[in-house]
Formats: C-alpha cells, structure tokens, sequence
C-alpha cells in the first residue's frame, strides 16, 4: 500500500503548478482545482464544464457517499476557471482525456506522478491534491469542524489523520528525542 501524504510545501506546490502548465493547460488546471477543493479524484473527473459557468459554488453528488456537497468556488480559481472553460462546450468535462471522455484514475496518477518526480515531492498518490487541500486549510484557519464537514469525514481523527497532521506531531516529537 502506498502511503500519500498532502504536498506540505508551498514552493513544491508552486513548482508543481508550473510543471504541469507547462506540459498542459488541463494537467494545470486539474491539480489546481484539486489542490482548491475537497473534492475526491472521481467527483472531480467527472465535473462538466456546465457546473463551474457562471457558477459561485461546485455542487457535486459524490460518488462514495451519493451526498450532494456544496462548495464555494474561490473567486480567484472562479477567474482561472472562466479562461480556462472559454471555448469548451457545456456539456464537455472539464477534463477532457484524449479520446474525449473523463479523465481515468490512471491518468490522473499518471499526472501526478510525473510532476512529483520532476519537483521532487515524494509520497503523491491520487490522494494527493485533496490532502494538500485539507493541510493547508487547517494551517491557515486551524478549524478541524469546518475542515472535516468539508472533507465529509465522521470525526476530527479521521481529519487530523487524513491530512497528516498526527504524523507531523509524531514525526516533532521524534526530531529532538535521543537517548
């Protein structure tokens, strides 16, 4: 089992970004949509370019619990998504795959993957984006409530070890212990 850890680095995250705008505007866009919601992979392969146009909240029905979740759409990814979605269809998704469908979990890895190589993070699965997400949030606002309704998780533990932050206790707690 391979073990996902949130991208806990803002300069690795920025490195990240430009790595995959480079490579595609859709490879960009993607961990940035990731990387701005709580979304899972799958809920977020399958958004169409209709649920973000002209839109101020992602409305998602998830695939793993069949909730709809509610989300508001960041005005600065809202004004990313608008260049971005410009000429695309309504009914396209907002990932296109080059056969024209969603993207699969295995391109989705694959993106990932390639990027982390090039900028060095280590420990990146398609969990990744949705880590970093509740990392960061939780940094800026330090809110588990918020952060874990967010998430759709049964409790604050599963929050705090969902985003790695009992692992960054833990790994504190090591730093300066020797006998």
């Amino acid at each position: 089992m391979n073990i996902v850890q949130p991208i806990r680095d803002k300069r690795q995250i920025e490195k990240m970004k430009s790595f995959l705008r480079n490579q595609s505007e859709r490879n960009y866009m993607y961990f940035l949509v990731g990387i701005n919601s709580a979304f899972r992979v799958g809920d977020l392969r399958m958004l169409k370019v209709k649920d973000v146009r002209n839109k101020d909240h992602f409305y998602i029905r998830t695939r793993k619990k069949n909730k709809t979740q509610r989300m508001l759409i960041n005005p600065l990814l809202k004004e990313e998504l608008t260049r971005y979605i410009e000429k695309m269809d309504d009914e396209g998704y907002l990932f296109i795959s080059g056969k024209g469908d969603a993207l699969s979990r295995q391109q989705d890895w694959r993106i990932l993957k390639a990027a982390a190589r090039s900028c060095g993070v280590q420990e990146v699965g398609c969990h990744t984006t949705r880590k970093t997400f509740g990392f960061w949030h939780y940094q800026k606002y330090h809110d588990i409530a918020v952060l874990q309704s967010l998430l759709g998780h049964e409790s604050p533990a599963d929050t705090y070890r969902y985003i790695g932050i009992n692992e960054d206790l833990k790994d504190d707690s090591m730093r300066d212990f020797y006998l």
